[in-house]
């Protein structure tokens, strides 16, 4: 469910993205046509565009971030290899990927491009950004011939960014646009706008790297954490410090691994670890017992009155009436839904009475300072574990 609940945020957050994304560029559009912009920026806009998407869609792949249009367009037949391009020498300067060279061209080139449709300076950006694709003429030749005579395989997305390499060379040749000197602030713009998407990009990639060590990590550590010989390892260091002593609340009884649980009802963690059990007696219903030991408030009456008609249901209505009413105890607002069931037949106080000793007794007599604690088979659970990764271990107590 938190997984679910992840997506669900992260495909939230895609939308609004994607929403914001198209807004900017229909606000791009009704400055142009209101400015009257030539059709040859609607040309190269379109381009940049293409080159971000290209571009990105080439270093995903390079990252190891699949999807269904680099898989197919990279194997389109047995000529078609992007891997063999990308692991080539020529791929890399260094330790700058040429991927990452484009991606910063492509959206350098756009943001400048918007930023001149929205404050009127169009053709300097525009001679500008054309002088700069004229330059990119020798890699062009250069990564033709590369991968033509030297790696044989062609990499599709590469052949996508030098068509739209090449249109933009095109487009500035068919603009009869005179040969631009840019003046010191608007050079200045220019480097320093490259350098600064540089730098988010660095940043972007170091961030996202360091998201997929950690995610790797993580499943190395769930790997290790499943594992039966430290889990008896870790649980047999703990001291035998639970007395096994009657227990009025018994769930799943009959089972020969004893699980003994101290829970308070007003409780954020308890509440986590009783879902918890929750579940584990659903898909562990042979394996464990369950010995519930409730703490809560004498003196408040709201809680005396709960665990009161708690008890009764227990007695008289079975365990599962017992889990679902606790369950909608701990589910409720505040933890105050003492009214989650009527109960027809109550308990007489002196049982309850003996309930509330047989209780006390029993946090005494283990020095239970602090809820939820767990017990299995005697043993306090080792703090690397929690109640829901006994599933994984009911083998490991044979």
């Amino acid at each position: 469910k938190r997984n679910q609940a992840g997506n669900d945020i992260n495909k939230f957050w895609g939308s609004i993205k994607n929403i914001a994304i198209v807004l900017l560029l229909l606000n791009v559009l009704f400055i142009g046509f209101t400015r009257g912009i030539d059709k040859l920026i609607w040309g190269l806009l379109v381009l940049k565009l293409m080159g971000v998407f290209i571009s990105s869609t080439l270093v995903l792949h390079e990252m190891g971030h699949e999807n269904g249009l680099s898989s197919r367009v990279c194997h389109l037949n047995k000529n078609t290899d992007c891997d063999a391009v990308l692991n080539s020498k020529a791929s890399k300067w260094g330790n700058i990927r040429m991927s990452d060279i484009g991606i910063v061209y492509f959206v350098t080139g756009l943001l400048l491009l918007i930023g001149s449709i929205c404050w009127g300076n169009w053709d300097e950006v525009f001679c500008t950004l054309g002088m700069i694709s004229v330059c990119s003429i020798p890699f062009i030749i250069f990564s033709i011939c590369y991968q033509r005579f030297i790696v044989k395989k062609w990499c599709v997305l590469c052949l996508g960014i030098i068509l739209v390499l090449m249109g933009e060379v095109f487009l500035y040749f068919i603009s009869g646009s005179a040969i631009f000197i840019p003046n010191l602030s608007v050079a200045y713009i220019f480097i320093s706008s490259f350098v600064w998407v540089g730098i988010g990009w660095y940043l972007f990639c170091y961030l996202l790297k360091r998201s997929k060590r950690m995610e790797k990590g993580y499943l190395n550590y769930l790997s290790l954490k499943k594992d039966c010989n430290l889990f008896k390892r870790l649980w047999g260091e703990q001291e035998t410090v639970c007395n096994s002593r009657e227990c009025t609340i018994i769930l799943n009884k009959g089972n020969d691994i004893v699980v003994d649980i101290a829970l308070s009802i007003r409780c954020k963690h308890c509440a986590e670890t009783f879902l918890q059990m929750f579940r584990l007696m659903d898909i562990m219903a042979e394996n464990y017992s369950f010995h519930i030991h409730l703490t809560w408030s004498i003196s408040n009456l709201k809680q005396h009155q709960f665990v009161h008609r708690l008890l009764s249901v227990y007695l008289f209505e079975g365990e599962k009436q017992f889990v679902k009413m606790l369950k909608q105890w701990y589910e409720s607002e505040e933890y105050s839904n003492i009214d989650a069931k009527k109960v027809e037949k109550v308990v007489s106080d002196d049982i309850f009475a003996y309930f509330i000793k047989e209780t006390q007794e029993w946090y005494q007599i283990n020095h239970i300072m602090q809820t939820p604690t767990i017990y299995v088979s005697g043993k306090i659970l080792p703090s690397l574990y929690e109640l829901k990764d006994l599933r994984y271990f009911c083998d490991c107590f044979n």
